[in-house]
């Protein structure tokens, strides 16, 4: 069986050569990445830039994502205090029954 090595573009026409993307929000090493993607000569730096840039963009898209356990810590710290509340409202709130019953001692002169 013969393999074939030959290749087939379809599409003969260069990239328009003015960048329409606007890049002044790209950090210093984006930008030096992509200068080197468009420069670089040998294949085995154009995939270590390529991969770079992945790793950079992934990492940035990460960043972006909001940390479960963070959300996990205040919908606990809310649940506590509605509970508090609720156990306020109730008259059943232990250390809430005794910070009054000890102001009305102190008011009344009794403590």
């Amino acid at each position: 069986m013969v393999e074939n090595t030959s290749v087939d573009y379809r599409d003969p026409t260069h990239i328009d050569p003015v960048n329409p993307n606007d890049t002044s929000g790209l950090d210093d090493e984006t930008k030096e990445l992509l200068a080197e993607l468009r420069n670089k000569m040998y294949g085995v730096d154009v995939r270590e830039v390529i991969a770079r840039l992945f790793e950079r963009m992934f990492k940035q898209v990460t960043d972006l994502i909001p940390d479960d356990t963070e959300d996990n810590n205040q919908s606990s710290q809310f649940d506590e205090l509605t509970e508090r509340i609720n156990r306020i409202i109730l008259g059943t709130d232990q250390q809430s029954i005794k910070l009054v019953v000890t102001q009305i001692l102190k008011d009344e002169g009794v403590i």
